[in-house]
């Protein structure tokens, strides 16, 4: 076989595969336009509403996952309202707090809007706010998403990792900090407090100070510092709090009911039906709980299971025994 065959068998292999996936991607029949993350936030209570929008096309019922956990990781995330415009003939949404990710079953044209309540989105770096953002997830469901945060009144920007794809603005009393594209950024600011002074007329004019120095010493702590944060957050295994699982109450009813289910597997819908705890306190303590090595979540189809790990099967059989004995 000559040189000429065999390249004209590796072009009709090409031609076939890429003839198979473009009917793969047809026969789907989903086509994402655009996602926009809008978030309108108060720095100084660190929290404010995200709204995600995703403009999309689904000619079958389809299901598209979208990551929305993109603020370093740490940030707690609720889902307050959803709403859509446009030929949606159907939509249900499900957000998994684990594994931040936004499962939308559609079917339809339009524009889809899920509201979330959204906390601890931001750092802080010697008294200033520090804000990452890691679209890197979304490579491979757009090319170009688009993350709009909204800060009220005036900012002073320390420091920002990239210029690319990120510019800063001011629209209606608000900063603007606009990032596009598959790309992770992070930005130190500070926000600026509007000072009166009241002139003296007869006052005469002084040299101002140097302050160059200082300030250059500070803005060099300050990415040291943010450095620091970002790989700290970047950290699965972070304990925000400690909790002491054998006097926690929520964690004692979690490990029981995973160990009563013979660890068959419950997802945090089942676990928060069978204690009667609110779904967001389950969430947060199978986070915590996970992180201890206690608890295992393994994804199967579209839902996520929590299972006992051996060391958490031990701490809820001494639970148990201790539950047993207080009774006695």
């Amino acid at each position: 076989m000559n040189l000429k065959n065999v390249f004209l068998i590796f072009v009709v292999l090409m031609s076939i595969i890429l003839a198979s996936t473009s009917f793969i991607i047809e026969s789907q029949g989903v086509e994402l336009k655009s996602i926009v993350y809008t978030i309108t936030y108060n720095p100084l209570e660190n929290q404010g509403i995200l709204v995600v929008e995703v403009n999309l096309y689904s000619s079958d019922l389809s299901t598209i996952e979208i990551p929305v956990r993109i603020f370093g990781g740490l940030e707690t995330l609720e889902i307050v309202d959803y709403n859509y415009t446009g030929s949606i003939e159907y939509i249900s949404i499900h957000y998994d707090d684990i594994t931040g990710i936004l499962q939308l079953d559609v079917k339809g044209e339009g524009s889809v809007e899920i509201v979330f309540n959204a906390v601890e989105l931001l750092g802080d770096v010697l008294g200033a706010y520090a804000l990452t953002i890691d679209t890197s997830e979304l490579k491979g469901v757009i090319n170009n998403p688009k993350i709009v945060f909204k800060i009220p009144g005036e900012v002073d920007v320390i420091y920002n990792s990239t210029e690319k794809g990120f510019r800063k603005y001011e629209s209606g009393g608000y900063t603007v900090f606009e990032f596009s594209g598959v790309d992770a950024w992070t930005i130190i600011f500070q926000l600026e407090l509007q000072e009166t002074t009241t002139p003296n007329p007869t006052s005469t004019k002084t040299p101002a100070p140097d302050y160059a120095l200082p300030i250059i010493i500070v803005v060099i702590i300050a990415i040291v510092a943010a450095i620091f944060i970002v790989l700290k957050w970047r950290e699965k295994t972070l304990i925000v709090e400690k909790i002491d699982y054998t006097t926690d109450e929520a964690s004692k009813q979690i490990l029981k009911a995973l160990k009563d289910s013979e660890n068959k597997g419950l997802t945090q819908s089942d676990i928060s039906r069978i204690t009667g705890l609110p779904k967001s306190v389950v969430s947060r303590r199978v986070r915590r709980l996970e992180e201890e090595g206690l608890l295992e979540v393994k994804r199967i189809g579209n839902r996520n299971y929590v299972y006992l790990t051996s060391k958490g099967l031990e701490l809820a059989k001494k639970i148990l025994e201790k539950s047993r004995g207080e009774r006695k």
